[in-house]
């Protein structure tokens, strides 16, 4: 199920590696609003842990919009992706 989360609480996946798509997607936002595949995530200690997004997000908090989020249980990604280091990995970013 999708639901709207303020992206400021959301951890993204990778830090900004492309800041002039931050800048264009903030663009679209201001005049389309959200327009666009929801982000992915997964609960982890108390949070939502994106697997995508990252540059929508900030972009979305530049607007000031909420982001539509599919969150997956931590034992489904684990399942999914066929390994449980991948919070660890998330922790590291």
């Amino acid at each position: 199920m999708t639901e709207l989360y303020d992206p400021v609480g959301l951890v993204p996946p990778h830090r900004i590696t492309r800041p002039e798509d931050v800048e264009k997607l903030r663009d679209s936002m201001e005049r389309e609003g959200w327009n666009g595949e929801e982000l992915i995530g997964y609960s982890l200690d108390g949070g939502i842990q994106l697997l995508s997004g990252t540059h929508r997000r900030l972009a979305a908090i530049r607007v000031g919009i909420k982001v539509p989020v599919r969150v997956y249980d931590y034992e489904t990604v684990v399942r999914v992706w066929g390994t449980d280091s991948w919070s660890e990995l998330m922790k590291g970013q």
